[in-house]
């Protein structure tokens, strides 16, 4: 995310990781701040001055994003772009993000090529493209995923 965000013109981009260990691996990724998950909202504000920041792009879920909400500021835009806790769905106030002027989206990349293929095919060799002129770098985790799954499925 934090080389896309620059590619996109993002001035400062903050990340997260769950422990220490991982932050090293992070920051090779374009972020120029990284903080453990269980600091993320309290850095976060104190990195931008207590203003917030204005967008989260939150994979995690469960209880980080109720505090992705916290750290928007006003007009601030929460993706929603998975669940990787396995924690429960939380529930927020439609009102409270309307009264503090805040917005929440959801993006899927498999529901999204289903209804736009051709903006899917479109953004897919950009970002081929941009991995062949070193733009941009990929840590590739899908085998063992597989591997995983494979195990889980008894293949």
């Amino acid at each position: 995310m934090g080389q896309v965000a620059k590619r996109l013109g993002a001035g400062k981009v903050l990340g997260t990781v769950g422990n220490p260990e991982k932050a090293k691996l992070a920051a090779s990724f374009g972020y120029d701040e990284l903080f453990v998950r269980s600091e993320f909202a309290e850095k976060t504000l104190k990195s931008t001055g207590q203003k917030g920041v204005h967008a989260v792009f939150d994979p995690v879920g469960g209880s980080m994003r109720k505090q992705s909400l916290e750290v928007l500021c006003p007009l601030g835009q929460l993706v929603v772009v998975g669940n990787a806790s396995g924690e429960e769905d939380v529930s927020h106030s439609f009102n409270q993000i309307w009264f503090s002027n805040k917005q929440s989206a959801g993006f899927t990349l498999g529901g999204y090529a289903e209804s736009n293929p051709a903006e899917t095919g479109k953004a897919a060799r950009e970002a081929l493209s941009m991995l062949a002129r070193k733009e941009s770098m990929l840590r590739f985790t899908a085998c063992i995923l597989w591997k995983k799954r494979q195990k889980l499925l008894h293949f």
